[in-house]
């Protein structure tokens, strides 16, 4: 049981870093680059990151964007 405890804390650890990665990728790209949520959401799948943390990454800078706009 415990090393099922410990597999499950790692990838709850690893999906909070490929969110935190995605979030500040789209940040980065968006205001940086000028990219558009089309190439962040290609950029981010070719770098293997799940189409779960893309979308919620692009949802939250869509939402910055229009508190901020």
């Amino acid at each position: 049981a415990d090393a099922a405890c410990e597999r499950r804390a790692a990838r709850e650890l690893a999906s909070g870093r490929c969110h935190a990665y995605a979030a500040a990728y789209a940040r980065g790209r968006f205001a940086g680059r000028g990219h558009g949520p089309s190439r962040i959401r290609q950029d981010l799948a070719q770098r293997g990151v799940a189409k779960e943390h893309i979308e919620a990454a692009l949802g939250a800078l869509a939402e910055a964007e229009d508190v901020a706009g």
